[in-house]
C-alpha cells in the first residue's frame, strides 16, 4: 500500500485500548465498590458502629463522624455526609456530582423529599444531610455470590 510497517502490532495496541475501556465502562459501580471498602474498613467513624469508652460515653472519631449506620442486623441504608462522600469519591479519582447523578439514576440512594439526592439523618446529637446507600447495593458489591 506503501505506508511504512507498523512499530508496534496493532492488535497488541488495539487489545490493550479495549482492556482500559472495560476497566473504565462502569465508574459507577466502580466508584461504589471503593466507597463501600472505604465505609467497611471506617466503620467506627459512623455513628451507631461506633466505640465507647470505658464509662460508656461515645468515642467521637479525631476526624470527627462520617455519617450514620445503624448496629442492628437490620440496617438499612449507611448514611455518608456529603462532604465526606465528596471527598472520598475525589480522592479515589472520581469525579462526584457524576458518580451520584448515576447512583441516583441506578437507585442505589435512598433519596430525601422532593429533589433532594440526600436526606435529613440523625448523627450523634445533630441533623445531618446524608447519601445514603441502600443495603442492597452495598450488600451486592460486598459478597459474591
Amino acid at each position: 500500500v506503501g505506508l511504512p510497517s507498523a512499530v508496534h502490532d496493532p492488535f497488541e495496541y488495539l487489545i490493550e485500548v479495549m482492556n482500559r475501556a472495560g476497566a473504565e465502562a462502569d465508574r459507577p459501580l466502580a466508584a461504589l465498590q471503593d466507597t463501600a471498602s472505604w465505609v467497611a474498613v471506617n466503620h467506627a467513624r459512623f455513628f451507631g458502629r461506633h466505640t465507647q469508652n470505658a464509662a460508656g460515653y461515645d468515642h467521637i472519631p479525631s476526624h470527627g463522624w462520617a455519617g450514620a449506620w445503624d448496629s442492628s442486623d437490620e440496617w438499612k441504608f449507611v448514611g455518608i455526609t456529603s462532604p465526606v462522600l465528596k471527598s472520598v469519591l475525589a480522592d479515589f479519582g472520581y469525579a462526584p456530582s457524576e458518580i451520584l447523578t448515576s447512583w441516583d439514576e441506578r437507585g442505589w440512594l435512598i433519596r430525601g423529599s422532593g429533589r433532594n439526592r440526600t436526606k435529613p439523618v440523625r448523627v450523634a446529637r445533630a441533623q445531618a444531610r446524608c447519601y445514603c446507600l441502600t443495603r442492597a447495593c452495598i450488600e451486592a458489591v460486598m459478597y459474591d455470590d
